[in-house]
């Protein structure tokens, strides 16, 4: 059994440089962990960081961001195990040498996730949606407690603005979108970024933009959305979920995760000066300028962003009788209810 695990070890150990990722990584031949990787992870063949001051890293897959509901370690005194309170042959996560490796996801940043989750939640209210997750009773009756919230009042059109920077991969709103929802996005003014030393708008350039008499070669790079008629710097959205949560723990310990960038890639869509479109997902609104992956660090700017929905109010089918009164027909009701009856309702329908 001994000779079993060195030789395995052997052959962990003697594992390339290169690493290619996987969908499933247990297909991977080259694992991690090996005396060349720069994070210096032993593979055995599975290590996972389970502290909750960092988002979570595994051996075998180095670019997901998971992490586990375990308490909150916080002293490198002691040796606990992450299951009971007695004291373990393992030293504290944060007390290793791999912790600085790894990075601490500080507190300030879990508060700032959390705030965040709550400013969107807000947002779905004004706008009487549910979460993306929800079902069509959920759905309905997040858009009847808008409307009875309403009443009578003359509100205007939910809308938003938020800033996009062009040396950051994402950029959050905090405006949620929901699916078969009508909305408008546009960028003001002619406001302008620069990508090296090309000065656009939201626009974009083509992809060979000719500056100073030639085309510029790092131009070629690939885009990271490159679908047909897609350009260098230009404005970029996608749908999903900018923090999610992913447990509920006790203590108020819930863990707000980063976005996981394969979630948006089929939710991306071009938006340049400004775009109207009817939704085909739900979600935080997210854009950012569309680049090459490595050629961030060279933009400078920021642009100002509306967005602004357009299908209100949130329950359909509303009509307005000779009295005045708008009555909107319920399918979910329960105690059982036909209708949503609002006297002197003064919005659209």
């Amino acid at each position: 059994m001994h000779r079993k695990i060195i030789v395995f070890g052997l052959l962990l150990s003697s594992a390339s440089h290169g690493y290619q990722v996987y969908d499933d990584e247990y297909a991977n031949t080259k694992l991690p962990g090996n005396p060349d990787d720069a994070r210096r992870m032993p593979n055995m063949p599975f290590t996972v960081d389970t502290n909750r001051e960092s988002d979570g890293i595994s051996s075998v897959s180095p670019f997901t961001t998971t992490a586990s509901s375990f308490p909150l370690y916080s002293s490198s005194n002691n040796s606990v195990s992450p299951f009971t309170t007695t004291a373990s042959s393992f030293p504290l996560y944060s007390s290793s040498n791999n912790y600085d490796k790894f990075g601490i996801t500080l507190e300030t940043e879990l508060q700032d996730r959390k705030d965040h989750n709550t400013e969107l939640a807000r947002n779905r209210r004004i706008q009487g949606l549910a979460e993306p997750s929800a079902g069509e009773a959920e759905r309905e009756g997040a858009a009847y407690s808008r409307l009875v919230e309403i009443g009578t009042s003359d509100v205007p059109l939910p809308s938003g603005s938020f800033l996009v920077d062009s040396s950051k991969r994402w950029n959050p709103s905090t405006f949620p979108i929901q699916r078969y929802e009508v909305y408008r996005i546009e960028v003001p003014g002619d406001v302008r970024w620069v990508d090296g030393t090309i000065e656009t708008t939201a626009d974009a350039v083509d992809k060979c933009y000719v500056a100073a008499g030639r085309c510029r070669s790092y131009l070629k790079s690939k885009l990271r959305m490159a679908q047909e008629g897609a350009k260098w710097l230009q404005l970029v959205c996608g749908i999903g979920d900018y923090v999610w949560q992913l447990q509920k723990t006790d203590q108020n310990r819930d863990r707000m995760m980063p976005l996981m960038e394969e979630r948006f890639l089929d939710t991306l869509f071009q938006v340049g000066r400004g775009v109207t479109f009817n939704a085909s997902f739900s979600g935080e609104l997210v854009c950012f300028a569309n680049d090459a992956d490595s050629l961030y660090p060279n933009n400078k700017g920021v642009l100002n962003v509306n967005v602004r929905r357009l299908s209100w109010p949130p329950l359909r089918g509303g009509t307005r009788d000779m009295t005045g009164v708008v009555k909107w027909p319920l399918r979910y009701r329960w105690p059982a209810e036909e209708f949503l009856e609002i006297p002197g309702y003064l919005g659209p329908l």
